[in-house]
């Protein structure tokens, strides 16, 4: 996705809290960890006012675009402050936006630590697999507390946050390709090579600009283990037939052999 950015409202951002500037081009998750559902990935950001006057502090999920409904359901995002728990978010949820976390008070000149998780929930069957999804983050600072509004509004003068770079780029027609560094959600396997774009989902939700933030979800799913448990069982209680059936043969010749040396043995006093 496009690297953070921020405009006249006084939006500083970095990705260590000491170096600041308007733009981010640093990905807030690291698009080459394996995800499988379950896991989840975590990181820091820091936001300075720089407005001049103390300021209200915003954060949302927004820009999302996916191409499997089980996955962008699955794919949540949360973030907090040291003021504030904030929320966990459905990616699916923001129409068009959805609040993270807001409320906080940073003072003129001050800076804040913004912590966020994207986490992969659980995915049953072939739900999620193929599908792929992005997001992006948005950051303000406001002159007042927008706490209890409308937290699926979206709001002007914005700093952008990457969540997973991918290098995607834009397509004829205004369609998004993945390219290299794509986050790959695998079964806990070795890693897959990176998607090249001739290889890559189309991302649906309309035409966006290069290098946008992207999850390709190859799906791994529980329901499939369970099913080779089952073969398993079936081999092994095959297994213990065909033994019992042995076993009980062996025990059949044998009391067949010993009754046959009883009747050919004469009884004492017969005549010889």
């Amino acid at each position: 996705m496009s690297p953070a950015y921020a405009e006249s409202s006084g939006i500083e951002l970095s990705t260590d809290g000491t170096y600041f500037a308007r733009t981010l081009t640093t990905p807030l998750f690291d698009p080459s960890a394996a995800m499988i559902p379950g896991s989840s990935q975590s990181n820091s950001f820091w936001v300075r006012n720089a407005s001049g006057a103390p300021a209200y502090l915003r954060v949302s999920i927004a820009n999302v675009h996916s191409t499997d409904v089980d996955l962008a359901n699955a794919l949540t995002v949360s973030a907090s402050t040291s003021g504030d728990s904030g929320s966990r978010v459905a990616i699916s949820e923001a129409a068009p936006c959805a609040v993270l976390t807001e409320g906080q008070v940073i003072p003129s000149g001050g800076t804040l630590r913004v912590s966020a998780v994207a986490a992969l929930g659980d995915l049953q069957g072939q739900a999620g697999q193929g599908g792929s999804a992005d997001f992006r983050m948005l950051v303000n600072l406001s002159s007042v507390n927008l706490a209890g509004g409308d937290r699926y509004a979206c709001l002007a003068d914005s700093g952008e946050v990457p969540g997973f770079y991918t290098g995607s780029r834009t397509t004829a027609g205004g369609t998004r390709s993945a390219g290299q560094g794509d986050l790959v959600a695998t079964g806990g396997a070795d890693v897959p090579a990176a998607v090249t774009p001739s290889d890559s989902v189309p991302i649906a939700g309309g035409s966006s600009s290069d290098d946008e933030d992207h999850l390709l979800a190859a799906a791994w799913n529980s329901a499939d283990l369970d099913q080779w448990w089952i073969v398993l069982l079936w081999i092994g209680a095959a297994l213990l037939g065909g033994l019992a059936v042995l076993g009980r043969d062996r025990l059949r010749r044998t009391s067949s052999s010993a009754t046959t040396t009883t009747s050919g043995t004469p009884e004492n006093g017969a005549a010889s």
